[in-house]
């Protein structure tokens, strides 16, 4: 909850429940982790077995905070659940450590066959590589990515209810296919439906989107609007793809 001393730089508390709404009555503006109120932390988003009930009943507060006080600009962001392309559990599921490389390219295949672009070989691959995988294993993470992708869903729809002013679902870890790309592309059409271009951004990031809302609560509370101006270290540093994002580094620039 940003609470604002003067004109210039806000305090910042981290409240959660009943004191979140006492405490609203005083501040500007409230930006909100959706992922660390939800599930507990980021990583925890991943790792967590709760139903989407028990993730929503959680995020109840903030739908009563923006009811008690209209006025109060709510900012918030939610990751869209990243795909870790190693065997590597350290910030996942245990069974990570066994299936992870594996279950990263089956959703690189899986994406690339339903779009249509899947290689003869790539559709070889996908068949022997899926049976490879514990069915146990793959519908555990499939039900977790699936009440993530719900709760997605959801804040896209509360923010056309006006419960957030604006919303930012980053795709952390991303590459040009794969589970998490198809949830992207749904969300995307979800806020077409719902005319919310304007107050919902979807693209590539995770760290920086808590600051980067903070500066746009910043910027918009004094009337800045910055300018920039790009200059690339080398001929083609445009059109590169960085090995965690999904579309060449002139584009990344647009969508952020």
């Amino acid at each position: 909850i940003l609470e604002a001393e003067a004109v210039e730089l806000p305090r910042l508390h981290v409240v959660v429940g009943e004191g979140a709404i006492d405490l609203a009555a005083r501040a500007d503006a409230l930006v909100v982790a959706i992922d660390t109120l939800g599930y507990g932390g980021l990583v925890n988003s991943r790792r967590s077995d709760d139903t989407f009930d028990a993730v929503m009943q959680r995020l109840e507060v903030l739908r009563r905070i923006k009811q008690t006080h209209e006025s109060l600009t709510v900012l918030a962001f939610n990751v869209l659940m990243r795909i870790n392309r190693s065997s590597d559990a350290e910030e996942e599921k245990a069974y990570w450590a066994t299936y992870g490389a594996q279950m990263f390219r089956l959703s690189v295949l899986e994406d690339r066959g339903a779009m249509a672009v899947a290689t003869q070989e790539e559709r070889e691959e996908l068949a022997a590589l899926r049976p490879a995988i514990p069915a146990g294993v793959l519908e555990d993470y499939l039900g977790g990515r699936a009440r993530n992708h719900a709760v997605n869903r959801r804040m896209v729809e509360w923010t056309a209810e006006g419960v957030f002013d604006y919303l930012i679902v980053p795709q952390d870890d991303t590459v040009a296919y794969g589970w998490n790309i198809a949830e992207a592309r749904r969300l995307r059409r979800l806020v077409r439906r719902l005319v919310l271009e304007q107050r919902v951004s979807i693209y590539p990031g995770a760290d920086e989107t808590g600051m980067l809302l903070l500066a746009r609560y910043a910027a918009s509370r004094r009337g800045f609007v910055p300018r920039v101006h790009l200059r690339y270290s080398g001929s083609g540093a445009d059109g590169v793809i960085t090995a965690y994002e999904d579309r060449p580094m002139t584009e990344m620039v647009k969508a952020h």
